[in-house]
C-alpha cells in the first residue's frame, strides 16, 4: 500500500523509482498520517475516498510548497535583474540562500511545512534587497530633479540646461503629464519613477497624511521640539534639491528659487508666488497657496515649519550660486491655518 502511495505521488516514475522512494512514503506514513491508519486502510479499495485522503494530506500540502517556491524563485529573479547596493546584494544572498534550504528541506528531507516558512524568509529577503538601489545624494527631494530629467531627456542638448532655457515654454499642467507617463508598478508591487538613468521607488500619500505627522511630532515630542524637527530636515533637503538643480542646470542667483518652487508646485505642495528676492537686502518673501496646511485643523497657528526651513536652504543655495554669505533667519508671518488667506514666509540674509 505504501508503494501504491507513493505511486501516486510520482506517477511518472516506475516501481523500481518508487522503491526507491520507500524511506520517504514510510516517514510520511509515520510521522504525518498516524492516528488515519485505520480510516486508509478501511478505504484502501475505495479509491474515491482514498484520493480524498491523498488530497487533502499530501497533494495539496505538496502543492502549496511548490508555490511557494515558486513565488520565492520569482522574488529572487526580479531582484537579481535590478542593480543593487552593498547592503542590497547581501540580502539577495540571504534568499539565495534560504531558497537553496527550502528545497533541500522539500525534496530532500520531505518537511513541506520547514520547506514552506524557508521560501517564505527567502521571498523577503528578496524584496528587502529590492529597496536597497542606488539613490542619487538628494532622496527624497529627487523627485523633482528627475521631473526636470524627463523633460530634458524630450529636447536635445545638455540633459537638464535645455530644459531650463526653456522652462517659460513650459506649463505646470504639461510638467505634471510628462511625469505622469514616467510612473510604472513593478512585479513586487513597488511604484516607481522610470527614466533613461533611474528607477526611484516612490509613495502616494495624502495630504492628510503628512499633516498627521506633523500633528503627532507635536503630542509626542513637545511643540518647540516639533518645530526644531520640521525645520531641520526642510532646510537639509530644500538645500540639497537645490543645489542640484544649481549643478545640473547652470542656473545662478534667484532662478534656482524660481525653479525650485515651479518643480515643488508640479508635486503638489502648492502653488508659490515669489512676492520679493532682493539679494542686495537680502530679503526673500514667498507666498503659499493651495498647499497641506489647507489639511490642519482651524486654529492650529502657524504650522509650516518644513517651508520655513526649505525656503532657508534654497536661499543657502541662491546665496552660495553668487560667492555669497550670510546668516539666515526664516521666518512664517501668515499662515491659512491661523486664519490668514494664504502663507507667507519671509527669508532675511545678515551679510
Amino acid at each position: 500500500m505504501e508503494l501504491d502511495l507513493d505511486n501516486r505521488l510520482e506517477p511518472n516514475y516506475d516501481n523500481e523509482v518508487a522503491k526507491q522512494q520507500y524511506p520517504a512514503v514510510s516517514k510520511i506514513w509515520t510521522e504525518k498520517l498516524i492516528g488515519y491508519h485505520s480510516m486508509i486502510q478501511e478505504s484502501y479499495l475505495k479509491k474515491e475516498l482514498l484520493n480524498g485522503y491523498l488530497e487533502s494530506w499530501i497533494l495539496r500540502s505538496m502543492q502549496r510548497t511548490e508555490d511557494a517556491l515558486s513565488r520565492a524563485q520569482n522574488t529572487v529573479d526580479v531582484t537579481k535583474a535590478i542593480e543593487l547596493t552593498e547592503a542590497g546584494q547581501a540580502l539577495l544572498d540571504q534568499a539565495e540562500l534560504h531558497l537553496s534550504m527550502a528545497d533541500t528541506a522539500f525534496r530532500v528531507e520531505y518537511d513541506q511545512l520547514k520547506a514552506v516558512e524557508l521560501a517564505d524568509e527567502a521571498s523577503r529577503f528578496a524584496q528587502m534587497a529590492a529597496g536597497y538601489v542606488p539613490q542619487p545624494p538628494v532622496w527624497p527631494f529627487y523627485l523633482g530633479m528627475l521631473v526636470v530629467a524627463v523633460i530634458a531627456g524630450s529636447v536635445s542638448g545638455k540633459l537638464g540646461y535645455d530644459y531650463f532655457k526653456q522652462r517659460e515654454k513650459l506649463t505646470i499642467r504639461e510638467i505634471f503629464l510628462n511625469l505622469k507617463d514616467k510612473l510604472e508598478v513593478d512585479d513586487a508591487g513597488r511604484l516607481l519613477l522610470v527614466s533613461d538613468v533611474m528607477r526611484v521607488p516612490m509613495i502616494l500619500t495624502t495630504r492628510d497624511h503628512l499633516s498627521q505627522i506633523q500633528m503627532t511630532c507635536e503630542r509626542v515630542l513637545g511643540r518647540e521640539k516639533m518645530m526644531e524637527v520640521m525645520y531641520r530636515s526642510g532646510f537639509e533637503t530644500g538645500y540639497d534639491f537645490s543645489t542640484a538643480i544649481a549643478g545640473m542646470s547652470e542656473l545662478e542667483g534667484v532662478q534656482i528659487l524660481e525653479d525650485y518652487l515651479r518643480i515643488a508646485s508640479v508635486r503638489g505642495w502648492g502653488r508659490f508666488t515669489v512676492v520679493k528676492a532682493d539679494l542686495e537686502s537680502g530679503e526673500f518673501v514667498i507666498q503659499t497657496h493651495s498647499s497641506i496646511v489647507e489639511d490642519f485643523p482651524p486654529g492650529s497657528g502657524k504650522v509650516c515649519h518644513i517651508w520655513r526651513g526649505i525656503f532657508a536652504g534654497v536661499v543657502q543655495t541662491v546665496l552660495e550660486s553668487l560667492d555669497k554669505t550670510g546668516v539666515l533667519e526664516s521666518e512664517e508671518t501668515m499662515c491659512m491655518a491661523d486664519g490668514d488667506p494664504y502663507c507667507e514666509i519671509r527669508v532675511k540674509v545678515d551679510y
